[in-house]
């Protein structure tokens, strides 16, 4: 595979979707994406709360049925 030169960009061909197929689209993933941005931040919390209480948990520092006084406070 050789290298990609400016001229090669220059001339390449480009087809540009309408504005009813791109709004058809959007419809149709922006509700996807959302859903992965939501996720995405759960994971993040939930993986923030694990990294929490599970070293607590493991030394005996916290029993469990004080894990969720802890979270309240945390949050």
């Amino acid at each position: 595979m050789g290298h990609i030169q400016r001229h090669h960009l220059t001339n390449a061909k480009v087809v540009l979707p309408s504005l009813q197929v791109l709004a058809a689209a959007d419809r149709i993933f922006s509700p996807m994406t959302d859903q992965i941005v939501q996720r995405r931040i759960e994971a993040l919390t939930l993986a923030k709360t694990r990294d929490l209480l599970l070293p607590k948990l493991i030394s005996g520092e916290l029993r469990v049925k004080d894990a969720e006084r802890v979270i309240r406070e945390r949050v």
